[in-house]
C-alpha cells in the first residue's frame, strides 16, 4: 500500500491559519491607571477583616490589580475554603482585571524588547 504525503496547501478545503496572537495572561503596571496592588498578607488581612462589607464598598472606586505572585502564594494555601475564599475575593476586588507579571515575565519580556508577555 502505497501513501503519499499531503501537506496543508494540498487541501483547498482548508482555510489558512489566521496570524493570531493569544490574549496576554498578565499586564504590564504602567497599562493601568491609578492602580493599588495588594501582596498576599494584604489579601488574607482584608479577608480577616471585620468590616470587609464597608472596606469593599470603598474598593469599588479604585482598580486593585492582583499579581500573579499573590494569585500563586493564595493557591498554596492549604485550608481548601480558605483559598477559595481568597480567590473568590480577588476576583470580587479585582473587577476581572488580570494580573500583573511576575518578575520573570518582566525580565523575558526586556529581554525580548516587547511589552507583554502572552501565554501559550
Amino acid at each position: 500500500m502505497k501513501v503519499d504525503h499531503l501537506s496543508s496547501a494540498d487541501e483547498p478545503s482548508r482555510a489558512p491559519s489566521p496570524n493570531v496572537r493569544a490574549p496576554a495572561r498578565t499586564v504590564m503596571a504602567g497599562d493601568i491607571p491609578n492602580k493599588h496592588i495588594l501582596d498576599t498578607s494584604a489579601w488574607n488581612d482584608l479577608a480577616n477583616d471585620p468590616g470587609l462589607d464597608l472596606i469593599l464598598e470603598k474598593l469599588r472606586s479604585v482598580a486593585i490589580v492582583p499579581t500573579a505572585l499573590a494569585i500563586a502564594e493564595i493557591a498554596a494555601t492549604e485550608d481548601p475554603e480558605r483559598r477559595l475564599a481568597l480567590l473568590r475575593l480577588m476576583k470580587t476586588v479585582g473587577k476581572d482585571n488580570r494580573p500583573l507579571a511576575t518578575p520573570n515575565q518582566l525580565i523575558i519580556a526586556a529581554c525580548r524588547g516587547t511589552h507583554v508577555v502572552t501565554g501559550p
